[in-house]
């Protein structure tokens, strides 16, 4: 699947086995940022490149990664329940943050969760990270949750679709 963004097209497609380097590399840095808001490092670090190809390989969840001039400069999941679909793991590489990308690429995730036929689309981000509430609620998600998990407040958002 390909967007046209700001920045220029893109390729949104699910990842393959050869990816997961890739994906490990982007997650570390996407994730490594939000660690010095924490008190303990984000259950995405603790990921290996042997997880992520087992995940890849059963298609649970549904992983993709975002090309631009074919490297890989985003990924995210996404879980099917019911009628509602979860993201998790969203990541730009830090070069493209900041771009707008964000929102671009959330847009169209939002897309794909109605063609897999989401009513709703849910996610959870860390309180004590400023700027990722502020990014989903700018963007419509309601946050209707905080749980306290591991040490950490985790904020649940969610938007009809």
């Amino acid at each position: 699947m390909e967007i046209e963004s700001k920045t220029g097209k893109l390729t949104i497609r699910l990842a393959a086995l050869e990816d997961a380097p890739d994906i490990f590399a982007l997650i570390q840095d996407a994730y490594g940022d939000t660690r010095k808001y924490l008190s303990r490092d984000p259950g995405a670090l603790k990921e290996t490149i042997l997880d992520l190809e087992d995940k890849i390989k059963m298609n649970k969840p549904l992983i993709f990664v975002i090309e631009k001039e074919g490297k890989i400069i985003g990924t995210f999941r996404l879980k099917k329940k019911d009628s509602e679909i979860i993201l998790a793991r969203f990541g730009i590489d830090a070069e493209h943050r900041g771009k707008g990308l964000g929102k671009e690429i959330m847009a169209f995730i939002e897309r794909i969760a109605k063609e897999l036929g989401a009513k709703k689309m849910t996610l959870e981000t860390y309180e004590s990270v400023p700027y990722l509430g502020k990014f989903y609620e700018n963007l419509g998600y309601r946050l209707y949750d905080v749980k306290m998990h591991n040490g950490e407040n985790i904020q649940f958002y969610e938007k009809e679709l």
